[in-house]
């Protein structure tokens, strides 16, 4: 990921949300990195944003004013932003007693993945831009071109059908955080940007990535490593 791309994006994003009046925080390996390193992580992929569920409209809302080389992907769990090469993900946290929960869905193999993207483009052609990193997107335009010529009623029975196979082909994760860190947040500077952040942070990012948190580790994998996991189905 570019830097100077990344910093970009997250300016936009930073922007509308803002005008939006979204509450929202660095989350995850962003702030980790703004906190240790003070920069992005040369060997992140994505920026990292958190936000509550709850205020998904205003998030989708907010996003819509973007420039229009600026696309987006909704799940129920995640928002993600793509700009060119750059990506900002805002991980939708729902609020259930005193934790803050989210799910994702992890690819077990290459095949899940493809079938996935597959089943997204049968849908629309132009959620090209969003399928599996591991497909390039002009091969993935090339497919949503070929679906497009295919009957609506075809393609939403196959798509279905290929969905059902992915959550075959997968496991689902289970995050949960002390609601806590998110509801007195504080404030951390961020490429001359004021962001909101977990409080208090160093305790956070103990909780999120161990005891030794400030030593850079190239092979972290998210879905196996981080300490908030609470479960896998």
């Amino acid at each position: 990921m570019n830097e100077d791309e990344a910093i970009l994006s997250l300016k936009h994003v930073k922007m509308v949300l803002d005008e939006e009046g979204v509450d929202f925080w660095l989350d995850c390996g962003t702030l980790l990195g703004a906190v240790r390193d003070g920069k992005i992580i040369p060997w992140d992929n994505d920026i990292d944003l958190g936000a509550w569920r709850k205020d998904f409209d205003r998030i989708d809302q907010a996003i819509q004013r973007l420039q229009n080389e600026i696309y987006t992907v909704h799940h129920p769990e995640e928002v993600k932003i793509i700009c060119g090469y750059s990506q900002v993900n805002i991980t939708l946290y729902r609020l259930k007693d005193d934790e803050a929960t989210r799910s994702f869905v992890v690819e077990d193999n290459y095949f899940s993945g493809f079938v996935f993207s597959i089943s997204k483009l049968l849908e629309d052609e132009k959620n090209a831009i969003s399928v599996s990193e591991n497909i390039p997107i002009s091969f993935t335009n090339a497919l949503g071109t070929i679906f497009s010529k295919i009957p609506s009623k075809i393609r939403s029975e196959l798509a279905f059908v290929l969905k059902n196979l992915h959550e075959m082909c997968s496991s689902k994760v289970i995050v949960s955080v002390p609601s806590k860190y998110f509801t007195d947040l504080s404030k951390i500077e961020f490429y001359g940007m004021e962001f909101s952040a977990p409080s208090p942070i160093e305790e956070y990012l103990k909780f999120r990535y161990g005891d030794d948190w400030r030593t850079p580790k190239k092979d972290y994998v998210y879905y196996e490593d981080d300490q908030s996991i609470k479960e896998e189905d």
